[in-house]
């Protein structure tokens, strides 16, 4: 078995629901390249499909199909007011027919009312997600406790929650997202390059650290897969 197919096995025993445009295309910026003096690519996973998430909607395919696989009915999710990784959430959860609870933290100081209605808030409102507040934008763990709390006043209502862990000690599911974008990346058709024009590097945005962590931890393999492909660095 190709180590290729021994990832594609690997992530097949996850439970996961189909949501992204995928593969998402690989598309040459030959102006911005020009401009900083390089062969310039980037793979658009803008074009992911849903509610503008972008690589978001990765890690949620695998989060909801977790939350299937357990019978849940409810996703819970808590994160910065304007978060766009809770918009996504809403609009995922009611695509696939669950509610979603969404914790907003205020965590940017001295805005005006606006910011807290607006933008990202209105759109999880069109979602249809259910609000709830929580004081301390910089409180991880007490965050967490409040979301842990709506989950068990959710169950005395009949409701099955789920709640998306998005803290740095928890398992990273979603990550699992970004093994499937790296595999997309090993197996796109490109261009065949020669020596002086073969992808040298493979940076990526890094807030969550769910994309290494995607790459690396699930299959090292993989990994070297991509720096192969990158013919060098990848980071």
């Amino acid at each position: 078995m190709s180590k290729i197919a021994a990832v594609r096995e690997a992530l097949a025993q996850f439970p996961r629901v189909e949501a992204t445009h995928a593969p998402t295309p690989v598309e040459a910026l030959p102006r911005l390249g020009a401009a900083c003096g390089l062969d310039l690519w980037v793979k658009r996973d803008d074009c992911t499909g849903i509610a503008f998430g972008g690589n978001k909607v990765r890690q949620l395919e695998f989060y909801i199909g977790a939350a299937q696989a357990k019978g849940a009915d409810t996703l819970l999710i808590t994160s910065a007011v304007q978060s766009n990784f809770m918009r996504t959430a809403a609009a995922m959860g009611r695509r696939f027919g669950m509610e979603c609870h969404i914790q907003l933290e205020d965590r940017v100081p001295d805005v005006s009312a606006l910011y807290q209605r607006n933008g990202n808030v209105l759109l999880d409102k069109l979602f249809g997600a259910t609000f709830h507040s929580y004081p301390e934008g910089e409180d991880e763990a007490g965050a967490d406790a409040s979301v842990a709390a709506i989950a068990e006043g959710l169950k005395t209502e009949g409701k099955t929650p789920y709640v998306i862990p998005l803290g740095a000690d928890s398992a990273p599911t979603g990550a699992l997202g970004y093994v499937s974008a790296a595999l997309e990346l090993v197996e796109a058709d490109l261009p065949s390059f020669d020596d002086h024009r073969q992808f040298r590097q493979c940076p990526h945005p890094c807030g969550p650290a769910a994309w290494p962590k995607g790459a690396r931890r699930y299959d090292a393999s993989l990994w070297c897969l991509c720096t192969a492909r990158c013919g060098g660095a990848v980071g």
